[in-house]
């Protein structure tokens, strides 16, 4: 592969430039940058959408559809729930956390958020991040990619969740681990 010798610029659609090599770049003389909340929306649409699709198992029930199964078993029926008058907890509470928080209210889901700095909202109660992992019936992830976050959930949080909680990631992979859970 030729390099490329006259590149000056790498620029990172959003936030994260984990997966720039900067040491390779700063040995080069190449600029890094990056576009904090650009897709700061996109990314709350989407962690809703998660939300939904496990909420409603959509992908099971896209799957059975595709089959030629058309009857829900009530089982399944009975299975399916909604993001009204459920407890979703938002870890992190930047400008997709709180955009994540603002589209919830539109559900009617009550909204409970934890930062790591005091974070007074309209949108929600910020709580502990222990009460959050107790209480929470959807648990959302948006802490940004740091050694202090690095596996940041683990199976002591994990454990003080309430029995099918369900677990949203759409900020980084080594947020969580579920090694020895």
């Amino acid at each position: 592969m030729k390099p490329a010798n006259s590149l000056k610029l790498i620029q990172k659609l959003g936030v994260g430039v984990n997966t720039i090599d900067l040491g390779a770049a700063r040995r080069r003389g190449i600029a890094v940058c990056n576009m904090p909340g650009v897709n700061s929306n996109a990314v709350a649409e989407f962690t809703i959408g998660l939300m939904l699709s496990a909420l409603r198992r959509i992908v099971y029930l896209d799957a059975q559809t595709r089959q030629g199964r058309w009857v829900i078993e009530p089982e399944i029926a009975d299975s399916l729930r909604e993001l009204k008058g459920k407890t979703v907890g938002v870890v992190g509470f930047g400008a997709i956390g709180w955009r994540v928080a603002r589209l919830l209210t539109a559900f009617d889901a009550e909204v409970i958020y934890w930062s790591r700095a005091d974070r007074p909202s309209t949108v929600g109660s910020q709580v502990g991040l222990e009460e959050l992992f107790e209480t929470a019936d959807l648990i959302s992830l948006h802490l940004p990619a740091a050694p202090n976050t690095h596996m940041f959930v683990g199976k002591q949080l994990l454990e003080r969740s309430k029995r099918g909680a369900i677990l949203v990631n759409t900020a980084r992979g080594n947020l969580w681990t579920n090694r020895h859970c």
